[in-house]
């Protein structure tokens, strides 16, 4: 036996038992987890957000009970989900992803769910799935080496060039360094560009528009940038400090160091006698080829690292069903939606409130794609950088200074019976005047007739109050939402009686009052009187003030009831 065959023996046996000893391992390990109950998982789509981001490795345990805001995983519809524990009633539970605009839809029992995710590791997944195909490279680069019987010094190149195009080939096809996911797209209000939501599913931060999106994290960016086809588009970039670029760059050329570390043989697979010219020019051309190497190494981390990641995004776009769905996109999109058993045409006035008003103090109502009668402000309006619309641009609200704010709708309405009047608010003012509601005087605070109305009471309960036949009658919640905090509110009056929802949710009802005062008037936003209307508990309210304190957003008027999908549909719209 030849020196060079023993050592190739000794290789093959030393590489077969380090790969036997990684298998008992690997048993050992799968063992202890199977006994302990425990479960492995990746984490596929992005609707966990940055609590578990693509490529989490999700460790499930089974647990005694499980509680409102456990991430469990749980099997459904013959699939594996891991979410968070939204609310648990009567021993059934439901979920929801961090990212989804609303539960899901299915209801489940201990006996669906896997065990609570007692370790989330983000990234882990990504190796755990790319690990059998690493192995399966360098299993097949080792075969190479010693069908061809290469020389010993030459093995150590194939082995790092086989295990370098084993990680390129598994990035290119698992592309876990930069991805990008559309979740949802609208046209803005000027119907100049287009508003997208995104969110990051791989592991390096990326920028867009301005925004930038680490893992697992969502923005709503907006572009106006356009393809000859007239599409619009979003390029990312990777946005790497420059620390993690020279990092990548050292990275990618370890194998290249090594391989220059080693003494090289100029035979491959057999021993041969070189002339002293022909060794000289091959000495030459390796040393050519080592410069071009690392020119083309540093060119292409230049190349992933620095410029924009278009293919990568247009691989990474796609909708899921991972994501929560809702009818609107926006507070926008919401007001002009067909309620249920009604035509697209029930908003009778729609006003965003999010811009200056200028010296015309005209509000843009949205009726009609935004040509109905204009409102018009008491004052000019002042501007604050706070939405309760998350994805409405601009992210602005109208501060109202409990004086002399005021939103009139212009329009005189005769004697609304049907209706539904809804606003999202912030104030930490209790004792508050009207968020909404409806009153005889023109273009003024001071009514002699009220009704209709929306206000928060000395506690911070919010009260929704008619006057059939000149009986004041109130609904209020048992909460308080002075609370510096934006909320959403709909009151609604109708054959089915009065109802009253706060963030999606029905908060207080009285069925048997299905009519308001007869009388006609206009709807005011942010003002109106409320002397004689009681307070949430139905005491009275002493002094209460004519005009509200604090930022209002999206209020809206409309003709018909909607109905609680409705509300909870107009509510995730902002969210």
């Amino acid at each position: 036996m030849t020196e060079n065959t023993a050592a190739t023996s000794r290789r093959t046996v030393a590489a077969l038992t380090a790969l036997a000893a990684a298998a008992i391992l690997a048993a050992l390990v799968a063992a202890v987890f199977l006994l302990s109950g425990s479960r492995l998982f990746i984490v596929t789509t992005p609707s966990m957000a940055t609590a578990a981001p693509v490529g989490t490795l999700v460790v499930a345990q089974p647990q005694s009970a499980y509680h409102v805001g456990d991430v469990i995983t749980f099997t459904v519809d013959g699939r594996v989900v891991t979410h968070r524990i939204h609310a648990e009633t009567g021993g059934v539970i439901t979920t929801k992803g961090d990212l989804n605009g609303s539960p899901d839809g299915w209801q489940l029992t201990a006996s669906d769910v896997v065990g609570k995710a007692v370790a989330l590791v983000p990234g882990a997944g990504w190796i755990l799935r790319a690990l059998p195909w690493l192995l399966a490279g360098i299993c097949l680069t080792e075969v190479v080496i010693l069908a061809g019987r290469a020389r010993r010094d030459w093995a150590w190149n194939l082995r790092l060039l086989g295990w370098s195009a084993s990680i390129a080939l598994v990035s290119y096809v698992l592309r876990p360094w930069v991805g990008v996911q559309l979740l949802d797209f609208r046209a803005d209000d000027a119907r100049t560009g287009v508003l997208m939501h995104l969110v990051n599913t791989g592991l390096y931060p990326f920028r867009a528009e301005g925004t930038v999106l680490h893992a697992g994290q969502d923005a709503v960016v907006h572009t106006t940038q356009r393809l000859a086809s007239g599409a619009y588009y979003v390029t990312p970039t990777a946005e790497l400090s420059l620390g993690m670029r020279l990092a990548i760059l050292l990275a990618c050329l370890v194998p290249l160091f090594i391989a220059l570390m080693r003494r090289q043989q100029p035979a491959l697979f057999a021993d041969a006698a070189r002339p002293a010219a022909i060794a000289t020019v091959r000495r030459g051309m390796r040393g050519g080829v080592v410069a071009l190497s690392v020119i083309v190494t540093i060119l292409l981390v230049v190349a992933i690292t620095v410029s924009g990641s278009g293919a990568a995004f247009a691989a990474g776009i796609s909708n899921t069903g991972s994501v929560g769905s809702n009818a609107a996109f926006s507070c926008a999109d919401a007001v002009n939606l067909p309620t249920a058993g009604a035509t697209a045409g029930s908003l009778v006035a729609g006003f965003a409130m999010n811009t200056v008003s200028g010296n015309s103090r005209n509000e843009t109502n949205l009726v009609d794609g935004g040509k109905g009668p204009k409102g018009q402000w008491a004052v000019p309006t002042t501007i604050a950088a706070t939405a309760g619309c998350a994805r409405d641009q601009p992210a602005a609200s109208v501060t109202f200074d409990g004086a002399q704010q005021c939103l009139f709708a212009p329009v005189n309405v005769n004697n609304p019976t049907t209706f539904s009047i809804e606003a999202w608010f912030r104030t930490a003012t209790k004792g508050n005047g009207r968020i909404i509601g409806f009153g005889d005087a023109k273009a003024s605070a001071v009514d002699t007739a009220a009704d209709r109305m929306v206000y928060l009471d000395p506690a911070g309960r919010i009260v929704f109050g008619v006057a059939p036949g000149g009986t004041t009658t109130t609904v209020a919640t048992t909460a308080r939402f002075a609370d510096d905090t934006w909320h959403h509110v709909v009151a609604t009056l109708s054959s089915a009686g009065m109802a009253l929802y706060v963030d999606g949710t029905l908060s207080a009802s009285n069925p048997s009052v299905t009519s308001a005062r007869a009388q006609n008037g206009y709807w005011k936003i942010g003002c109106g009187t409320i002397t004689g209307w009681p307070d949430g508990a139905g005491a009275a309210y002493p002094n209460p003030p004519s005009h509200f304190t604090g930022q209002l957003e999206f209020a809206a008027i409309y003709s018909t009831a909607l109905t609680a999908a409705d509300v909870r549909t107009h509510y995730l719209a902002g969210r």
